[in-house]
C-alpha cells in the first residue's frame, strides 16, 4: 500500500506542477506577444478583439477614425476607415495613407517560392479583417516616405529568398512612387 500511495501522491504532485508551469508559460508567451510590437500603434490579437469587436451589430469603429491596419503578407497601413461592413463577414474598408511594413516577397502556402507584392498605392480602398485594424495615434507621415522606409526595414530583415525582389524595388523605388 505504501507504493500505491506514493504514486498517488508523486502524480498528484507533477500534475499541479504542470499546471502551474502551464500557467506561467501562457502569461510569458502572452507579455512576449505584447513586447514583440516594433512601434507602439501595432495592435495585437488580444487587445483588438476586445476594443473593436462588433457588439449588437455596431462596431467600436466609425467611418472617418484614423486606423492601423496589417494584413500578415501585404503589409501593414495607415488609413482612414471608409466603410465599416458586418455581412456576411466582418470587414473594414481602409483609404490608405501611409506604409508602415513591406509586403512580404513569398507565397502564403509555399514560403519557398518568390512571389512579387507592391505596396498599396495612396488612397487606395482595401479591405481588412476586424480583428486586424487598431486606431492609429500620432502624426501620418508622408506616404512615399513611409514606403521608402518600409523597403529599408524590409531590406535589413528580408527571408534570402526575397532579397532580388526587394533589391528590383529598391532601384524602381523612384518610378513606383509617383504613380499616387
Amino acid at each position: 500500500m505504501n507504493v500505491f500511495r506514493e504514486l498517488i501522491i508523486t502524480f498528484t504532485i507533477g500534475f499541479l506542477l504542470s499546471f502551474c508551469f502551464g500557467i506561467l508559460f501562457e502569461k510569458a508567451r502572452n507579455q512576449r506577444k505584447k513586447k514583440k510590437a516594433d512601434y507602439k500603434n501595432q495592435p495585437n490579437k488580444i487587445t483588438t478583439k476586445k476594443l473593436y469587436q462588433i457588439e449588437g451589430g455596431r462596431s467600436m469603429l466609425a467611418v472617418g477614425d484614423i486606423v492601423h491596419a496589417t494584413d500578415d503578407f501585404y503589409g501593414s497601413y495607415i488609413g482612414k476607415v471608409i466603410n465599416i461592413r458586418t455581412t456576411p463577414v466582418n470587414t473594414v474598408q481602409v483609404q490608405i495613407l501611409a506604409c508602415i511594413s513591406y509586403p512580404k516577397q513569398y507565397a502564403q502556402f509555399f514560403r519557398d517560392k518568390p512571389i512579387e507584392r507592391h505596396p498599396y498605392k495612396y488612397n487606395s480602398i482595401h479591405n481588412f479583417a476586424i480583428d486586424s485594424i487598431g486606431k492609429y495615434v500620432g502624426k501620418i507621415p508622408e506616404y512615399n516616405r513611409s514606403v521608402q522606409n518600409a523597403l529599408n526595414n524590409a531590406l535589413k530583415n528580408c527571408r534570402p529568398i526575397e532579397l532580388p525582389i526587394l533589391l528590383k524595388h529598391s532601384r524602381k523605388i523612384g518610378d513606383y512612387l509617383c504613380v499616387g
